[in-house]
């Protein structure tokens, strides 16, 4: 799916465009559905929701909501703020949408979704300007289906909430872009173990880097420095080490085993490289890797002036 000022596109796995629905968001409610969200009118923050079947079916969403907190799971559900919510003086709150039905409103800010559906964070405090090394953050809390209990804090972490959480295979860690312990600090990457509560300090790239789980389960972390080429890092569970990759300057890896390794030159320009499980190189192509297919079969690479994107079949 591709997003940019003239609208929305989906395309499939072999380049064709499927839709073209005027919207300014859109996110995957599953496999054969996508939302979309549109402004009421120019400068404003309500909008609506509509519900689009790869069939050529849509489906609009009772209400008028806000673009923020617009969040698909990926298996069915959806996140939505009413946009009578987050006013002045009142409280953010949202609501699930789950096959045609609307759950009851309840408290906080949606910030990512478990791969399962199963878990949510949410941010549960109005931004506070400059901590967590950031322009905003906010507390946050996680949330389980059937989402009918109350959110529990995530130990006192505070997060950069223009950066979506990361979510391993399992669940049951959560890496952040962008955090520090209590409302104040450095942005670190830190991971949760939800079960445990356990917080880890994992990393000190640059936020706007990717954060990628492996197949081993291990985090994916970008060259120290982030720039040129260099040992990615990788967090075991307990301490970061130096990768067994290729150098590059950051890396996105699929469900299916394959990594795509970005290099950035100093010029700016942008390489991709894809390499099997076997750690086999097997295709180089100009421009960033953006992200992988649900069942790591094919890559989009976002060319360097932004407009352009490819897409790799990898088997």
């Amino acid at each position: 799916m591709l997003i940019d000022s003239g609208g929305i596109e989906v395309i499939d796995a072999r380049g064709q465009t499927v839709a073209t629905p005027g919207a300014v968001f859109a996110t995957w409610v599953d496999a054969r559905r996508f939302a979309t969200w549109s402004p009421s009118s120019q400068g404003s923050t309500g909008g609506s929701v509509t519900v689009y079947g790869l069939d050529g079916s849509s489906t609009g969403v009772p209400g008028t909501f806000r673009g923020r907190g617009f969040i698909g799971n990926g298996v069915g559900g959806l996140t939505l703020m009413p946009a009578s919510a987050g006013g002045p003086g009142d409280s953010d709150r949202f609501v699930v949408w789950t096959n045609g039905v609307v759950g009851h409103p309840m408290p906080g800010w949606p910030l990512g979704w478990s791969n399962d559906g199963s878990t949510l964070i949410i941010a549960t405090s109005p931004p506070l300007g400059g901590t967590a090394g950031s322009t905003q953050s906010v507390a946050i809390a996680v949330m389980s289906r059937p989402f009918t209990a109350g959110a529990r804090p995530l130990d006192g972490i505070h997060v950069d909430p223009s950066y979506v959480p990361s979510f391993d295979r399992t669940g049951a860690h959560v890496a952040f872009p962008c955090a520090a312990k209590g409302d104040s600090g450095t942005c670190h990457q830190v991971v949760i173990d939800l079960p445990t509560g356990r917080v880890h300090d994992v990393g000190r790239q640059p936020p706007g880097l990717p954060l990628t789980w492996l197949a081993n389960g291990d985090l994916l972390l970008a060259a120290t420095g982030a720039s040129g080429s260099g040992a990615l890092l990788e967090w075991d569970g307990s301490v970061v080490v130096s990768a067994v990759l290729p150098h590059a300057s950051w890396a996105l890896a699929s469900s299916s085993g394959y990594i795509a390794l970005v290099t950035e030159a100093a010029d700016a320009t942008r390489t991709t490289w894809i390499i099997d499980p076997s750690g086999a190189s097997i295709a180089d192509l100009p421009g960033m890797a953006v992200s992988w297919s649900d069942d790591g079969s094919v890559v989009a690479i976002s060319g360097d002036s932004g407009r352009d994107v490819t897409l790799l079949s990898v088997r």
